[in-house]
């Protein structure tokens, strides 16, 4: 048979409290997600039908909806303006935009390939080398390129050209 231990639950050992992971009283950091965001208020629309007009005529997409706002960001990618909207007890709509200027001539492109690492490719793949996307990062470090691009942005540049390559007859004997 088990032995059974007398206890008394009113009495604690400083053994079995919990430890305090805390200092000074603070609680852990939350992760980051980046800077908040700073809107600022722009106008009033009567309804979500107005806001959705409002929002296709300014090139915006909704990409949210989360406890009575509305969040749409710019069509373009590489463009960082976003509106807000809040829905007030009325059912209009606030919108708030962001301090990004919507702005898209000095929008910088982040993605794709320079014209001088596409000619590298090129070369690579008309003279039967290896264009995987080490070999090819190798090409542009060997070249003097320092702005590499991801091995997923050559993959999809190889891939496209190897799609829309008007193969020769001795090329396509396989």
């Amino acid at each position: 048979m088990a032995d059974f231990v007398d206890c008394d639950l009113s009495e604690t050992e400083p053994a079995n409290e919990s430890i305090d992971v805390f200092h000074n009283d603070e609680p852990p950091a939350k992760k980051r997600r980046g800077a908040n965001i700073k809107y600022k208020y722009v106008e009033e629309v009567e309804s979500s039908d107005d806001l959705k007009q409002k929002a296709n005529v300014a090139g915006l997409t909704k990409i949210n909806t989360q406890n009575g706002n509305v969040y749409y960001e710019c069509k373009n990618p590489s463009c960082c303006y976003k509106w807000k909207a809040k829905r007030t007890y009325e059912f209009k709509y606030l919108i708030y935009e962001t301090e990004y200027a919507h702005d898209h001539e000095n929008a910088e492109r982040k993605t794709g390939l320079t014209k001088d690492m596409k000619d590298i490719v090129d070369k690579r793949m008309s003279g039967n080398e290896r264009v995987n996307a080490n070999a090819v990062i190798q090409a542009f470090l060997n070249a003097g390129i320092k702005k590499l691009p991801t091995s997923v942005q050559i993959n999809n540049y190889v891939s496209h050209k190897k799609r829309t390559l008007k193969l020769t007859p001795a090329l396509s004997r396989t």
